[in-house]
């Protein structure tokens, strides 16, 4: 390719500097063009294709180009004299910097850590859902509750103490997981997970997330009969909630059917609350919509373990 590249360079610079002195130049030489053969899976995907053969052909033209200046500059050497003149630079005049859409400067990179870490956080919450129905109905089944409702004080009342204990074992879970992005992750030759300076709605994401997996638990606890309801229902809701909320496959692969889907899922809105945080350095106004659907959800489950309670005791 070098060769060939070279010969027909060499026949346009004599054919032009032969025109322009009147003197007739050889006669044009075809050039037979050469080719690369690239050999490609028949299952590998057509964006993936693409964007070899245009970074080869990139590469190409870059290589066309310095083989074509220095030819050129040889085959005029004869006519100009290039004694002490310095020789050009080839580097590039342009470049492309690349930068991550952001409110503010920020220098976060999205890496598999920072999707694990908050996808496999909210998963781990909301696996809460198991334990704390399974709680609900044991002291159901064995009298507790029904000696607690003898107390001057509401099944709301009742249930927020449980609320508080499990969300303080889930704010754990989350911290755990977040101390592991951070030290343990670069041991294991992954990027270490960057936190952002706002520190307070980190913790408030975490909190309400929290919330909406408690309150979910006490929702299916509520409704549920036997212990193994619960736990059944309880597992396959939140296995179904990961897989359409981008935890295991992330939302921006999906169908654009699943990604209509996925707004719907509570473990997709707090992804997207800590996406805001790791990848775009946000702050509480940035992630305020997504505080507001996890409390409202929260709401929503209290709301019906209440009302289900209710008409069951009128009932």
């Amino acid at each position: 390719m070098t060769k060939a590249i070279k010969e027909k360079v060499n026949s346009q610079t004599e054919k032009q500097l032969s025109s322009s002195s009147g003197i007739p130049g050889p006669p044009e030489e075809k050039t037979q063009a050469t080719e690369i053969t690239l050999f490609f899976d028949p299952t590998i995907k057509d964006s993936f294709k693409k964007a070899t053969v245009s970074s080869l052909r990139e590469f190409m033209a870059r290589i066309e180009n310095r083989i074509m200046l220095k030819s050129l500059r040889k085959s005029v050497s004869d006519f100009i004299e290039f004694a002490n003149k310095p020789v050009p630079s080839y580097e590039d005049l342009i470049r492309i910097k690349e930068v991550y859409a952001s409110t503010c400067d920020s220098r976060v990179l999205p890496n598999s850590v920072q999707h694990n870490v908050p996808a496999w956080t909210m998963f781990a919450m909301f696996f809460i859902v198991i334990p704390l129905a399974g709680n609900i109905i044991k002291e159901r089944d064995d009298g507790s509750l029904s000696r607690l409702k003898t107390m001057p004080i509401s099944y709301v009342s009742i249930m927020l103490g449980k609320i508080t204990v499990y969300s303080a074992a889930c704010l754990t879970q989350a911290l755990v997981m977040i101390l592991m992005g951070i030290f343990i992750m670069p041991y294991l030759d992954l990027p270490a997970l960057k936190l952002n300076s706002d520190i307070l709605a980190l913790f408030l994401m975490s909190l309400v997330s929290a919330l909406a997996a408690t309150g979910y638990g006490v929702a299916i606890g509520t409704i549920a009969k036997t212990h193994d309801q619960a736990s059944t229902f309880g597992a396959v809701s939140t296995i179904i909630f990961a897989a359409l909320g981008g935890i295991w496959i992330p939302v921006y692969i999906m169908p654009e059917t699943m990604r209509t889907v996925a707004r719907f899922s509570p473990l997709n809105w707090g992804l997207n609350g800590y996406y805001d945080l790791f990848l775009r350095d946000g702050n509480i106004a940035a992630i305020s919509p997504w505080v507001l659907r996890l409390f409202v959800f929260f709401i929503f489950c209290l709301l019906v373990a209440f009302f289900y309670e209710k008409c069951k005791s009128t009932g």
